[in-house]
């Protein structure tokens, strides 16, 4: 991350003198070496440590287009992973590179762990592209067994589901991965599975989740199962509207998932990344979750993932650190009406949360997050009578911070 990296560096640097370029692996070693060049002259630009980098570990030969494709890497995480078409343009140039390459660039670890990434990457891509397109027809499936009560086409789900791993897409590509991550572990001993290379879980085995599903597929598979002892259509079409209207906050509700840019508009930022890179000041995204709830376990040739069977958007949340308030803010309320409030804690902090509104009434007083993860609030009248209503969060005194994956703004009368 080049850019990103010049951009925290520079923010720092005037709180001190000189710094030590160190990292707890070797993935980010282009990171360190940007860090190093910073600290020498902070005007030099990325392109030119880009080049110097290339040219030093690659060959003079490739100061040009290795840096491009490495400098390429970063732009593949912009955007949504999805439709970010700079992923394929970055697979391209290093596949250019690697017909380019003499057998001794071919092992330098430098150059196979760029390879990698950019292969990686691809094959991340062209799988979500799959794989979403594979549960949008699963729940079309799913919506006609609503409307119909019939049971019996369920197993269509199933079917469809899980080709995502058992007639999965471009193994070309993972192939290729499975191949540089074994030429990684002869080159410098890197681990990046468990079983075959050694690895900790965790500790950069990410090979090991090459085949992770990528969509809601193991949730649905998961919530079909309380389906199978039904036998009345009615029952059935009940059941089956629950699982596709997880996140339906009914007429005039409000639901918003905070892992999603989309309802980012709701959150009040304090300053923005490129001033607070961070987070001392600003809110952030943040990824994982304590809930483990059920599991799916999917065989693969090469390993054998245990997947969480909870809903995909309890992997992310909005972040606040520390004693960082976060305020989330809704508009356009009903005068009139009254609402109720669902909020899913499901971040790793574990934190003691308070809720209050922007007029001082107290929501929920501290909570631990990991031992009451969901809590459902009727909101007082008087806070949202006007219209709209501004929500504050925070936590104890030394604790790590608030995250909120997924709130839901009912309107019940």
């Amino acid at each position: 991350r080049p850019l990103d990296y010049k951009l925290i560096h520079n923010n720092v640097a005037p709180y001190c003198v000189g710094s030590i370029s160190y990292s707890e692996g070797t993935n980010d070693d282009l990171n360190k070496f940007l860090w190093s060049d910073q600290d020498w002259d902070i005007k030099k630009s990325v392109a030119e440590s880009m080049k110097d980098y290339a040219r030093f570990f690659f060959g003079p030969e490739f100061a040009e287009t290795g840096a491009l494709a490495l400098s390429a890497l970063e732009e593949n995480h912009r955007g949504s992973a999805i439709s970010n078409t700079e992923v394929q343009q970055t697979l391209w140039k290093w596949q250019a590179l690697e017909k380019e390459a003499s057998p001794t660039l071919l092992q330098n670890p430098r150059f196979q762990m760029g390879l990698l990434r950019a292969v990686y990457d691809a094959y991340t891509q062209e799988r979500l592209i799959y794989e979403t397109n594979l549960e949008r027809e699963a729940r079309e499936v799913l919506h006609s067994v609503m409307q119909s009560g019939n049971q019996e086409d369920i197993p269509k789900v199933y079917t469809i589901l899980e080709r995502g791993w058992k007639e999965p897409v471009r193994q070309d590509l993972k192939s290729k991965c499975l191949e540089l991550a074994d030429a990684l572990f002869e080159s410098i001993g890197a681990q990046l599975t468990i079983k075959k290379h050694g690895g900790q879980s965790g500790r950069g085995n990410f090979i090991d989740l090459i085949q992770y599903p990528l969509t809601e597929a193991p949730w649905l598979l998961q919530a079909l199962k309380s389906t199978k002892h039904l036998t009345n259509k009615e029952d059935i079409s009940k059941a089956i509207f629950k699982i596709l209207h997880r996140t339906d906050p009914g007429p005039g509700g409000f639901y918003d998932h905070f892992g999603d840019p989309k309802s980012w508009r709701r959150v009040f930022q304090a300053a923005d990344w490129a001033t607070d890179p961070g987070a001392l000041k600003s809110i952030r995204t943040g990824y994982g979750t304590h809930l483990q709830g059920e599991s799916y376990t999917i065989d693969i040739p090469e390993v054998a993932v245990k997947v969480s069977a909870t809903p995909k958007a309890w992997n992310s949340q909005v972040e606040a650190l520390y004693d960082v308030p976060l305020r989330i803010k809704y508009e356009d309320l009903d005068p009139q009406a009254h609402y109720r409030m669902r909020i899913s804690y499901t971040g790793r902090f574990k934190s003691s949360v308070k809720l209050k509104s922007d007029d001082g009434v107290i929501l929920h007083d501290h909570v631990r997050v990991d031992q009451n993860p969901f809590q459902e609030i009727n909101i007082p009248h008087a806070v949202t009578r006007d219209g709209h209503v501004e929500f504050e969060w925070s936590c104890l005194e030394f604790e790590r911070g608030v995250q909120v994956s997924e709130i839901w703004l009912e309107k019940i009368k």
